[in-house]
């Protein structure tokens, strides 16, 4: 995994800022922590982002990593999509957009947002419900796992 763009580093001091006021030390691996972060334009698990982060910083834990995510995602900054099979990945909230997660595979699909803009007017009109759009992932099988709900 390579880092895939640069960040402008008032970004980073921040994502550091809001940290420290959401209670957490503005400390040296957690500002690296979040560097790498943004410099992913994918997804990746917390035990990615810790590999990406040793190799800068040997001596950051999976612990301070795990920490640093979980007071991110509090904040609103990155969300947490939990999948059926393997670990849960992490996003930036910036970047708003769906997925369609197999439960076969573990495999992950980014979906067309004009895709689940008419599902969520169908949603709207059919039972008053306003779907969040900014994440959401949606379970089911891919056509390689075979295309069928679980259970049929």
């Amino acid at each position: 995994m390579a880092y895939d763009r640069l960040v402008p580093v008032s970004l980073v001091d921040d994502l550091v800022e809001r940290l420290r006021a959401h209670g957490l030390r503005a400390t040296t691996p957690r500002r690296i922590i979040v560097e790498t972060l943004l410099e992913q334009a994918d997804h990746l698990t917390a035990e990615d982002l810790t590999v990406l982060v040793n190799v800068r910083a040997p001596h950051v834990n999976k612990a301070t990593v795990y920490r640093t995510l979980e007071a991110l995602e509090a904040l609103g900054e990155v969300y947490r999509m939990p999948r059926d099979q393997g670990p849960a990945q992490w996003h930036l909230a910036d970047h708003a957009h769906q997925h369609l997660v197999c439960s076969g595979c573990g495999d992950v699909q980014e979906v067309s947002s004009k895709d689940v803009v008419r599902l969520a007017r169908a949603l709207r009109a059919a039972y008053g419900f306003e779907a969040d759009l900014r994440h959401m992932a949606i379970s089911g099988r891919c056509q390689r796992c075979g295309g069928r709900p679980i259970g049929s």
